[in-house]
């Protein structure tokens, strides 16, 4: 993922940009979206009560 990111700084290859595309809708779509389902359900753990 982070090399296709890096190639759309500097892609003039439309054939290219297309496939980076389709690996975006395809692929990568579905990995972040699992990505934040898991950073959504994350909980810290609570801070430890104090003595008092």
């Amino acid at each position: 993922m982070l090399d296709d990111r890096n190639k759309t700084s500097h892609i003039y290859n439309k054939e290219e940009s297309d496939g980076i595309f389709k690996k975006i809708k395809d692929k990568y779509a579905g990995e972040i979206k699992i990505l934040l389902v898991r950073i959504s359900n994350y909980r810290q753990p609570d801070p430890p009560k104090e003595n008092g």
